[in-house]
């Protein structure tokens, strides 16, 4: 019998498993590669201490965090604060505008530009505007040079219901507009102006629950809240000379699933070969898993049969390609969860506690209430020595009767593998654990080894499973080489 690593699945009977999918029972703490080969993954190296979240980098490769209750740089090895009068909350969002970085922590918002911080939002704007009437004369131009000369200007253009933008969540820029989330509603600042918005177009779009997440596809908003998510198809507010409305959205339901906020990325679709697609996509993760939201509209479930994911309200998500893997990682309290884009097969991190995940330059990076990390290195918090931890890494193989109902022992196993010092095997017979622990030296990580050990003596049962795991921290790939990584031979009893 043999077995490959081609992905998790917690949904099906392990002795149900088709052998020609390859599917593992459970695969922790390693990355999945094109080949279906598993690879333990890297740890993390401390680069900076203390309390660090709200990590993000813009186009310009400059990495923003928020430190101490104030916006800050981030550079690869020092965390910088910006001038700034304002204290912001712990969690803040940045936005690339153009040339610019929007940020809002829900309560307030403001620009970034250098190293220059201005605070946008104005209470008493939206105080004021309770008398409308009031609010227009006193705003509106009294100078017709102010029109240009042209008195048919409207209203849009001469900005007479111009306010203030509010402050909120799920800051999304798209078609010269940034969008932004207050509770159950979309709001959009002016094209071009991301300070102001028009108090007659500012609300774009409504939900039965609080939005999520909104992100643009190629030709619209995808828009998730706590208990769906939605399609808002073109390209926006579009108001002509005279101000009336040309175009916005049109609004449907394409998934009756909840968006876990914070997990939204953008990927190129091509990166997803069983989409069959080009342009962009959005990956989003929900309870049942992750989604690609493609042009026009369209929600595939890239975990459909395979796993579901947690039932919480928020993680960290992002796009890492790194050493020729195309991976979409999303971070939760309980568990970390990785897609292979290219296969479409999943595995898991314990041990990866990151509240922010973040790319600067080519270095990828994690950060926590301890600092921000590095990603790399053979062991979890390596260089704090009180805290370095090994990495324990496994694959867990489908349960299996080798093709017959009778009673049988093993009588060898052959374990294909690139490994710094020792595999362990684990032996489950009829789903409990029979055997722990029996030991493979390999220590040697430049070539391909098969190394044959033999199952302790009276152990047998009907259906075996098979765990194999790295052993003190050790450095470890199992191969899957035309076609499989493990071979079990059986004997009938």
């Amino acid at each position: 019998m043999r077995f490959s690593f081609a992905g998790m699945n917690t949904l099906a009977d392990p002795a149900s498993f088709d052998p020609k999918k390859g599917q593992c029972a459970d695969i922790c703490n390693c990355d999945l590669d094109d080949e279906h080969n598993a690879i333990r993954r890297d740890g993390f190296n401390l680069v900076v201490a203390g309390d660090i979240t709200s990590c993000w980098t813009s186009k310009d490769d400059v990495t923003y965090c928020v430190f101490g209750g104030y916006l800050c740089t981030f550079n690869g090895l020092i965390v910088t604060r910006l001038t700034t009068a304002f204290t912001v909350l712990a969690a803040c969002e940045f936005e690339q505008v153009n040339d610019v970085v929007a940020f809002s922590d829900n309560e307030k918002i403001g620009i970034i530009d250098g190293v220059t911080v201005t605070r946008i939002d104005k209470a008493s704007d939206w105080v004021d505007v309770a008398s409308l009437e009031a609010w227009v004369a006193s705003h509106y131009p009294a100078d017709p040079a102010k029109w240009n000369g042209v008195t048919s200007n409207s209203n849009f253009e001469v900005d007479a219901f111009k306010l203030a933008t509010l402050a909120g969540k799920c800051l999304h820029h798209f078609g010269g507009t940034l969008y932004l989330a207050i509770d159950n509603f979309v709001y959009a600042t002016k094209t071009h102006n991301i300070e102001q918005m028009d108090i007659r177009y500012n609300v774009v779009a409504g939900f039965p629950d609080p939005v999520t997440m909104i992100h643009h596809g190629t030709n619209g908003l995808f828009v998730g809240t706590e208990k769906a998510t939605y399609f808002l198809e073109g390209g926006g507010i579009v108001v002509d000379e005279q101000g009336k409305l040309q175009a916005g959205f049109s609004q449907a339901q394409v998934t009756p699933y909840g968006t876990i906020y914070g997990t939204a990325v953008q990927v190129h679709a091509g990166l997803i070969p069983q989409l069959q697609a080009v342009a962009m996509a959005v990956l989003w993760s929900t309870r049942v898993g992750v989604f690609a939201g493609l042009p026009g509209g369209a929600a595939v479930n890239l975990s459909a049969d395979k796993v579901t994911l947690p039932d919480v309200t928020s993680g960290a998500a992002l796009f890492k390609e790194h050493n020729g893997l195309n991976q979409y990682i999303v971070c939760f309290a309980s568990a970390t969860w990785v897609l292979n884009l290219a296969r479409g097969t999943h595995s898991r991190f314990t041990s990866y506690p990151f509240t922010s995940l973040f790319k600067h330059g080519s270095e990828y990076y994690g950060a926590n209430s301890h600092g921000i990390f590095r990603i790399e290195g053979d062991t979890d918090y390596a260089g704090i020595p009180e805290l370095a931890q090994k990495i324990d890494a496994f694959a867990l193989t489908p349960s299996t009767d080798f093709g017959k109902k009778e009673k049988k022992s093993l009588p060898a196993l052959y374990v294909q593998a690139r490994c710094s010092g020792e595999l362990a095997i684990d032996y489950f017979v009829n789903r409990q654990l029979a055997f722990e622990d029996d030991v493979i030296l390999f220590d040697d990580l430049a070539s391909e080894h098969t190394l044959r050990t033999a199952p302790p003596r009276g152990i047998s049962g009907t259906f075996w499973q098979i765990k194999i795991k790295n052993v003190n921290g050790s450095a470890f790939t199992v191969f899957n080489l035309e076609p499989a990584v493990v071979v079990a031979t059986s004997r009938t009893r």
